[in-house]
Formats: C-alpha cells, sequence, structure tokens
C-alpha cells in the first residue's frame, strides 16, 4: 500500500510540476550559480573570475538566447539553498554536460557586463 502512495506522489510531481528527467537534454541554471556575493557552498558554480553581480533570470535567458539554448524563464522557484528567495531559473535544451554549459553562458554573462 505504500509503495502505491509512493509511486502516486511521483507521478502526480510530474503531471503538475513539470519535473526535468535525465533522458530529456534539460538543464535548470539558477541565478547563485553566477552570482559573485555568493560563496561556492553558497551555490556559486563559476569561479570569481566569471562570476556577476546579481545576475537575474533575465541576464541568464539573454546569454542563453545568444548561444541558440532555447531558454525558458520560471519565476516565482526558489533555489533549494536559499529557499526563501524566490529568484526564479531558467530551463535550457543543451547536449552538453552542465558544468560546460554553465561555464559557456557565465563567459557570456561577463562578456554582455562589460559593454
Amino acid at each position: 500500500m505504500i509503495w502505491i502512495n509512493i509511486l502516486l506522489f511521483f507521478i502526480l510531481q510530474i503531471i503538475f510540476f513539470g519535473l526535468v528527467s535525465k533522458g530529456d537534454n534539460k538543464l535548470i541554471l539558477w541565478p547563485e550559480y553566477f552570482d559573485k556575493s555568493l560563496s561556492r557552498l553558497g551555490g556559486r558554480r563559476v569561479s570569481l573570475k566569471l562570476a556577476t553581480q546579481t545576475p537575474t533570470v533575465e541576464d541568464i535567458a539573454r546569454a542563453a538566447k545568444k548561444l541558440k539554448l532555447n531558454p525558458k524563464i520560471e519565476h516565482n522557484k526558489s533555489y533549494p539553498g536559499r529557499w526563501w528567495r524566490k529568484t526564479g531559473r531558467v530551463v535550457v535544451r543543451a547536449a552538453d554536460k552542465k558544468s560546460k554549459v554553465i561555464k559557456r553562458i557565465a563567459f557570456s554573462l561577463k562578456k554582455s557586463q562589460k559593454k
């Protein structure tokens, strides 16, 4: 009986929340990955050289669009490590590894920040 409840729980999550599966080539990008004010433990995934000051989901989506990654902004979402802040997230389609995509977007963000 408990297994049926667990299975039902996951099915409902997939239907209502649109969870991303591994074979889907979708990656979730949080602004925290690129935030210069955060430490690596705080969620930053790029070096301080590539990090930017308070990046927004719009900035990330613009950079992803330049890289032809078909970005989709999801507002009102919280990074799990900072659940109390609704910074939003960007979902992109990419065949590359997530770390590679993050670096490419960080480089694009840094480049657009200098202009």
